[in-house]
């Protein structure tokens, strides 16, 4: 349909459609079509926005919003109990997570080019695809996820370990 033909009820019935999604992801969609419809009328493809209409109003989603919900100081101390008596190999894997908020993609993406003396550079992700092949991603998980993350004493020692263990993070830092 031709941006000229589109009126409010074309889009109160489109958003009516995408109420499935994540609020996220319908506050993106919402966004784009008023960008969409303002750079219309800029370039006169269309004389006002059919967004401005009090009928056309961003949908909320029926999913539940999720909670993230983090360790307490006692919980971590808990934690951190129960873990200096185990011998796992990914004990080091696990506190590089804890002690930096990085996600396991990235802790397993980590190569040895990507740390210095200062820092841990997060630029990629490993996920897996549809028929469980690992996937080493170019990119991180949102826009924000690329970072760098300060090394203090107690990281560089588990990174320190891992190098000397060989565990696959840092086996040269990729599996």
């Amino acid at each position: 349909m031709p941006i000229q033909k589109i009126k409010a009820k074309d889009i109160k019935n489109f958003l009516k459609t995408i109420n499935i999604y994540a609020n996220t992801t319908i506050e993106k969609i919402y966004q784009l079509l008023g960008q969409t419809f303002r750079r219309a009328v800029e370039r006169d493809y269309i004389i006002k926005k059919p967004m401005l209409f009090e009928e056309v109003k961003k949908p909320k989603s029926d999913k539940l919003d999720r909670e993230i919900i983090s360790l307490s100081i006692e919980e971590e101390k808990k934690f951190l109990e129960a873990l200096s008596n185990e011998k796992t190999p990914y004990k080091n894997i696990i506190l590089l997570m804890l002690f930096t908020g990085m996600r396991i993609g990235e802790v397993l993406a980590i190569k040895l080019n990507d740390i210095d003396d200062n820092y841990i550079y997060v630029s990629q992700t490993m996920t897996r695809d549809e028929n469980d092949k690992t996937i080493l991603g170019n990119k991180t998980k949102t826009l924000n996820s690329k970072r760098s993350i300060v090394i203090n004493s107690t990281i560089k020692e588990i990174i320190d370990k891992m190098i000397v263990l060989k565990t696959n993070i840092i086996c040269c830092f990729v599996i």
